[in-house]
């Protein structure tokens, strides 16, 4: 994976004294990693073992289950898509998105053109762009796939667009082709839950097809080695460098920062916020504004060494089989296949960023959790409806 010959940042990590000890680090972080994320999805079975083995009966009995939309009322459901679409589109408007990505497209600079112009002013309008758009998205469709009817077509269509054009205004390569794999991945659910060999290959040929392009036009210098060879480092290599950049560098030449790299433990413990991604990626590169963002567990290690690494796995092992019994509680529906599609996407965040970007930005806490505000409110709202309407009758 890494060659000396060819990577002049392991040129430079290998020549430091303690780099076989970062190794060794590195390598015991992976094995507590996968341990603890097993154990910590273990505990919420045992804490829960009537909802667990309930969620285990809906996987196993998935496919002979009729789809549904599910929860929430279809009114309401409506409402909430569209006040999304119409607030989103608005930002897009009054921020020119479209202009932004016209610039790019004929800009020859394109990486000066995405650090300078890409990206919303608006952080709530960020937040809902990289998580809770492209699940409405996905769930509007798959609702769509099961009722057939023609308000939710035009709705699907509108969320849709104004996502597509906020992954878009971002200028990052791969963000308007993930949309559609969790697009995709939703509309798999609904049909089947089995993974077969088919399968895999048209995700390998629907991930060449939907990030090939990307590479193309927004990759200098990808001809060296290939489409397909880009992306293999882009996607498996380059999280595990970046990973041995962090492992390399701390505490051998910058000291762990006792949670000063992690925003809300900063703020909690009175430390001002230094985020590692900086100031590792300096080290090594010697450019600044460059950034080395790892795996979750990166931060982790740079704030608490091997404590760290074990809380956050444990963390992460506990929340995502939390979220699946949840919602597979609900059996076949669009709600259950849009969330897990959601999920899905965090679980890719868990990899190429730390825990709390990947529970917000990522979507991996904050789609379920929106996704039972709005079932809930839902049902609130339709709660004295159904009881007036008894007493009418």
């Amino acid at each position: 994976m890494f060659d000396p010959n060819t990577t002049p940042i392991f040129r430079k990590m290998k020549a430091t004294p303690l780099f076989n000890d970062a190794i060794i680090s590195l390598n015991i972080s992976l094995g507590l990693m996968f341990l603890l994320v097993i154990v910590g999805a273990e505990l919420v079975n045992v804490s829960a073992k009537r909802h667990s083995q309930l969620a285990d009966n809906s996987i196993r009995g998935w496919d002979a289950e009729t789809a549904t939309a599910g929860p929430p009322d279809d009114k309401h459901f409506l409402v909430v898509v569209l006040a999304l679409a119409i607030g989103m589109f608005a930002v897009s408007i009054y921020e020119n998105h479209v202009g932004v990505i016209l610039q790019f497209i004929g800009s020859e600079e394109k990486d000066v053109t995405r650090a300078t112009t890409g990206g919303s002013d608006f952080y709530v309008y960020r937040l809902a762009i990289t998580g809770i758009a492209p699940m409405m998205a996905a769930w509007s469709l798959v609702r769509w796939r099961v009722s057939k009817t023609r308000i939710l077509a035009i709705a699907s269509t509108l969320i849709v667009a104004a996502t597509l054009i906020g992954k878009l205004e971002t200028l990052q390569k791969a963000n308007a082709p993930l949309f559609f794999i969790q697009i995709l991945i939703a509309l798999y659910l609904i049909k089947s839950n089995k993974i077969t060999l088919r399968l895999a290959l048209a995700v390998a040929l629907a991930v060449v097809i939907l990030l090939g392009p990307a590479v193309i036009f927004a990759v200098n210098g990808y001809e060296q080695d290939g489409v397909i060879g880009f992306l293999f480092y882009r996607i498996f290599e380059i999280p595990n460098e970046i990973l041995v950049e962090h492992f390399a560098a701390i505490p051998a030449l910058i000291p762990h920062t006792a949670g000063a790299n992690i925003r809300p433990l900063a703020w909690l413990t009175g430390q001002p916020f230094v985020p590692t991604y900086d100031t590792v990626a300096f080290l090594w590169r010697g450019a600044p504004g460059s950034t080395s963002t790892a795996m979750f567990i990166g931060d982790a290690w740079d704030a608490f060494s091997y404590v760290g690494v074990a809380a956050v796995s444990l963390i992460a092992g506990a929340l995502c089989r939390g979220i699946d019994i949840v919602f597979l509680r609900q059996g076949r529906t669009a709600l259950t296949a849009a969330v897990l599609s959601a999920s899905f996407m965090g679980v890719y965040s868990l990899l190429i960023s730390s825990l709390q970007t990947a529970i917000l930005s990522g979507g991996l806490l904050l789609c379920p959790a929106f996704a039972v505000i709005v079932v809930s409110i839902s049902r609130r709202i339709s709660k004295p409806q159904k009881q007036e309407a008894r007493v009418v009758t």
